[in-house]
């Protein structure tokens, strides 16, 4: 599945009946890029579109193919599934050696620059509370504490960081 037009979001239901957001994902690139050659090539997440999307459905012997024939194609595809696993293996890091202010400080550090320390977050506290894995109220209580401590400051989904070094002691 290509994704072609429009954004996606990718989510997993926990066993115990949680949210956790995977990712949000933008027009153009493959939805399974990882499994589709898998033994068990069904997709572990649930594809929610954030806006219009349209999908384009490749077979896996054409797309095969086409690799085949192509040789700047199989090198970007094996590149993104080398990024994805290193998306995947940084996410399941973030997921479950963290406290939520190490999460928050190592997500702050990898969305900004030291030149640019302003990001405006794509997620709500509610969808970036899933993304984390957390409560609402406990990303709410974790985003005041820096604030107040003066490592980050907040205006709606802009969040500037203040104090770079605090957050990479986090």
């Amino acid at each position: 599945m290509l994704l072609v037009q429009g954004s996606v979001r990718t989510e997993m239901i926990t066993m115990e009946g949680n949210v956790l957001d995977i990712d949000i994902m933008e027009a153009v690139i493959p939805l399974t890029p990882s499994f589709i050659y898998g033994v068990k090539n069904n997709y572990p997440v649930d594809v929610i579109a954030v806006e219009a999307a349209i999908f384009l459905k490749i077979s896996k012997e054409a797309w095969l193919d086409e690799m085949a024939n192509n040789k700047q194609l199989l090198t970007n595809f094996l590149t993104m599934n080398a990024d994805f696993t290193l998306f995947l293996t940084n996410k399941l890091q973030m997921i479950s050696l963290k406290s939520l202010r190490k999460k928050l400080a190592t997500y702050f550090l990898e969305m900004t620059t030291a030149e640019d320390g302003t990001l405006t977050l794509k997620r709500s506290r509610t969808e970036l509370a899933e993304y984390f894995g957390v409560q609402r109220q406990s990303l709410a209580r974790s985003l005041k504490e820096m604030e107040e401590d003066g490592i980050i400051q907040l205006e709606g989904r802009m969040v500037k960081i203040l104090d770079r070094n605090q957050l990479i002691r986090e």
